[in-house]
């Protein structure tokens, strides 16, 4: 017991000393969370978790690079385009990853994409993140490369050998000026944000009409769309491996055209592309064809409205000489675009980069030292708070586990009240399912088909299982001879048939609300309020069931509930507090309506006449009439089959088979999680995300890196492995009641 004790001041308070070290010496990178997969409801789609996963994960950033300069350009010379294309520059990039390292210190590499193997700078060597890449090598025409043609590199960005799933080109003239964050970047289920906000009135023809085209190099006839404007070409853009695979696949020849050339490419002559100061050849720039294509296919989130937190994506272009520009947006702006330098431009604003990124690093040891997580973003209040709390349960834990081992009893019930094989296999399959889910949820999505018709289609299956099910282990006579027969005592004479539209309605409700949510609070913030989830359902269940919890499991209760709560704070970087008041309410009614809606279940299951398959059959059919109704009240007819039943549709959805995958994956769990609740309760299921605390813990330790584990999220493991053995002492005692033996029987009993 006093190792606990010792083990957890350790992780409570010890924290304090590692945090004074800057966190761009750290290396700590942003590590994948799976405590989203806790707020699981019984037979629920999932939709909020869908809507939930994190944006975390590593993040790379990618350059495309000409080089160190060749030659300094004295005498107020101004660096043209033609100039750039041969490498001639001031140190822009050196300064650009500079940028990175103070206000974006959790980024996993920076590659750098060169003609040749050049070594990394002077200026780069002291930092293992940053790679050099030979482009060459990465073109599969060897006679494409080498090349100065921006848009041919950023052909072959998504080809970088290690690169992370998730990571943002960006140009070595475009400089961070304010802390960011990962979710600055990619918003729910780790989506890109668009670049530039993008409307449907501003994607034209990548080369314009095609009849309206001549000259000896004709584009294929299959290529993307772009965004009409050229303003603010060089913002960060972030970007996905599989998007870009899956562009490259659907307009291969286009790919392949624009690797072709070696210089910038103005339609159709490339003899006469290059005047400088034009904007000729920036049509095939995926600054101008990415937003318009994740738009186009529905695979990006529109960039938030404007802030002091999402100013960085907001960020201006200014020239060199316009000290005016550079000045105004250094002082409101989170990003600038520093452009067409002459010495004593770049002078000017290198001054202002220079006092900007020391006064931040400055600013960042002092926060550290006050108590301020750069890395995890907790205030010192916050972090106190939260270490109070979880020492004073970890205390009562100790001490509810001293008294248990000095009285010499023994476990009467078997580990969590767990006694026979089915039910040791039910609470494995969900604790695997919970695991498993956030790695398929991590790559679903990428063709941005519909979350809700995924959701109805998750639910049609279920519905689809639970009938073969029941037709399969079922008398047919039986079993619809229940359907309008009383369902059971405590409602009367109310047909079966008609008792699970309440769980039906109540978790189709909880999901338009998690979508109103979320609307007013991040993720993290979400999952953290929907923690609260645990104490309502122990209120409820003693209520519905009409039994008392001892003290002992009240105590495992709000283990489990402050674990979740503690490893949900590991992610305080990306939670945001606009909104806060109402995208609270709106969570807190949310997880009391789950709650309400699992105990329900619950009820049903175990004391309906009904088989189990047929209650679930029932249950999921209601949920699916609710969501369809829902749908059409929202949207209407049109929304419906534009969503679910038109070929786009369906061709989203068939390109995207981890969303299918998802689908079937959520469809076993959640039949899971009903059997769960009948054989065991909603009890042991709460303490079953103990144990996917600890999963992902250790997954992230063993498949990302240990140094990404902070010091919160151990924190909340430990509250988890103590909740479990609190628990343990006294679990629920199960009162499982073999109803699907022979229900004609119970029948008899109503007539």
């Amino acid at each position: 017991m006093s190792m606990l004790i010792a083990h957890f001041i350790f992780f409570s308070f010890g924290t304090y000393a590692f945090e004074a070290i800057p966190a761009a010496c750290s290396g700590q990178g942003v590590d994948t969370e799976l405590t989203s997969l806790l707020q699981d409801r019984v037979r629920v789609t999932k939709t909020d978790v869908d809507r939930l996963a994190s944006t975390n994960g590593s993040i790379d950033f990618v350059y495309c690079w000409a080089g160190e300069p060749k030659r300094t350009l004295v005498n107020g010379e101004q660096n043209s385009d033609a100039d750039h294309l041969e490498g001639n520059a001031f140190n822009e990039m050196q300064y650009s990853i500079s940028s990175l390292q103070v206000f974006a210190p959790w980024f996993n590499k920076v590659y750098l994409l060169v003609d040749g193997q050049p070594k990394p700078p002077a200026w780069a060597a002291a930092d293992s993140r940053i790679v050099m890449v030979d482009r060459c090598t990465l073109f599969p025409r060897k006679r494409d490369c080498p090349t100065k043609n921006i848009a041919a590199c950023q052909t072959v960005m998504h080809r970088i050998p290690g690169l992370q799933e998730r990571f943002v080109y960006m140009e070595d003239d475009w400089f961070l000026l304010r802390k960011m964050s990962p979710a600055d970047f990619f918003f729910l289920r780790g989506r890109p944000l668009l670049a530039v906000p993008v409307k449907e009135d501003s994607i034209t023809e990548m080369y314009g009409p095609r009849e309206d085209l001549h000259g000896p190099q004709m584009p294929p006839e299959h290529v993307p769309d772009r965004i009409i404007s050229f303003r603010f070409t060089h913002r960060a853009m972030p970007m996905t491996i599989s998007f870009n695979t899956h562009l490259e696949k659907e307009f291969a020849d286009w790919f392949a055209f624009v690797r072709s050339h070696k210089i910038r490419f103005y339609c159709c002559n490339e003899e006469n592309t290059f005047t400088p100061g034009s904007l000729k050849g920036l049509d095939e720039s995926f600054h101008r064809m990415y937003p318009a294509m994740l738009y186009k296919l529905g695979a990006g989130d529109q960039l938030p409205k404007f802030s002091q937190k999402s100013a960085a994506l907001y960020g201006d272009a200014c020239p060199c000489h316009n000290t005016d520009c550079i000045t105004h947006n250094f002082a409101i702006m989170g990003a600038i675009a520093i452009q067409s330098c002459d010495s004593q431009g770049w002078s000017f604003a290198r001054t202002l980069l220079d006092k900007r990124l020391e006064t931040s690093k400055v600013t960042g040891i002092i926060a550290a030292r006050a108590g301020i997580s750069i890395a995890e973003g907790m205030p010192l209040l916050t972090r106190v708070g939260i270490s109070a709390v979880d020492f004073a349960l970890a205390c009562c834990a100790c001490w509810a586990i001293f008294l248990w081992w000095r009285s010499g009893t023994s476990m009467q019930t078997g580990f969590l009240g767990v006694t026979t094989v089915p039910q040791v296999v039910l609470l494995l399959g969900f604790i695997s399912c919970s695991a498993s889910y956030g790695f398929i949820l991590e790559r679903a999505g990428k063709t941005g088909y519909s979350i809700i018709s995924a959701t109805i289609l998750v639910y049609i299956a279920k519905c689809v299982v639970s009938s073969f099910m029941c037709f399969c282990r079922t008398d047919q006579i039986v079993g619809f001879d229940t359907l309008f027969a009383p369902g059971c005592t405590r409602f009367g004479k109310l047909p079966a048939c008609i008792l699970p539209v309440i769980p039906g309605g109540l978790l189709a409700g909880g999901d338009c609300l998690t979508f109103l949510g979320l609307a007013n609070i991040d993720p993290v913030t979400f999952l953290i309020f929907m923690n609260l989830r645990t104490v309502f359902v122990g209120i409820l269940w003693e209520m519905l069931f009409r039994r008392k919890l001892s003290a002992t499991q009240w105590l495992a209760l709000l283990l489990f509930m402050v674990a979740g709560i503690t490893k949900g704070f590991d992610r305080a970087y990306a939670m945001d507090t606009s909104g806060l008041q109402a995208g609270a309410c709106i969570t807190i009614v949310k997880a009391l309506i789950g709650a309400l809606a699992c105990v329900f279940s619950e009820v049903l299951l175990k004391e309906m006449t009904m088989p189990t398959d047929l209650v679930n059959t029932c249950t999921y059919l209601w949920g699916l009439v609710w969501l369809v109704i829902m749908m059409l009240c929202g949207g209407g007819a049109g929304t419906l089959h534009s969503n679910l039943l038109s070929a786009a549709a369906w061709s989203k959805l068939q390109g995207d088979p981890w969303m299918i995958g998802s689908i079937c994956h959520l469809s076993v769990w959640g039949i899971i999680s009903a059997y769960l609740l009948k054989h065991l309760s909603n009890i042991v299921k709460e303490s079953a995300q103990a144990f996917v605390i600890v999963i992902s813990t250790a997954l992230q330790c063993l498949l990302i890196d240990s140094s990404v584990i902070n010091s919160v999220g151990m924190m909340g493991m430990s509250m988890a492995v103590l909740g479990v053995c609190v628990y343990s002492i006294d679990p629920l005692e199960n009162r499982d009641k073999p109803v699907d033996s022979n229900p004609i029987d119970k029948l008899r009993t109503f007539k």
